[in-house]
């Protein structure tokens, strides 16, 4: 068994900046196991797609969930999206019923700020 991490699923949760760019590449995806999926539903760049093809294709991994790609929106003929074992979901994942009720909130105080006459600035990402 390679060494490693041990981890059946690793979850990618950060916010998107240069630092983080390519943050899992060959180097990370060949310290988990062949059973492993990863699962990002942070920003698409924080993965090298190029490298995370080429691990499921030769089965270095188990396969991948991603809620996010690199290019959004996506032109829809991307590699990522014709790679047995890596599904993707359309940016869809942080609904919850907590997150939709929080939307619906700042709309709702977006819409009064305006009509107040106010700047609203509020951006949530």
């Amino acid at each position: 068994m390679k060494k490693g991490w041990q981890a059946d699923f690793i979850t990618l949760h950060v916010k998107y900046d240069e630092s983080v760019h390519h943050l899992i590449g060959e180097s990370e995806l060949k310290q988990m196991k062949k059973s492993a999926y990863l699962i990002n539903t942070a920003r698409g760049k924080v993965i090298d797609e190029e490298k995370l093809i080429k691990a499921v294709e030769q089965k270095e991994i188990a396969g991948a969930m991603l809620d996010v790609v690199s290019v959004e929106p996506p032109v829809g003929n991307e590699a990522i999206f014709n790679c047995k074992n890596i599904y993707v979901t359309p940016h869809v994942s942080y609904i919850s019923t907590q997150s939709l009720r929080l939307l619906k909130e700042r709309a709702v105080n977006h819409v009064i700020k305006v009509l107040n006459g106010e700047v609203t600035n509020d951006i949530a990402i």
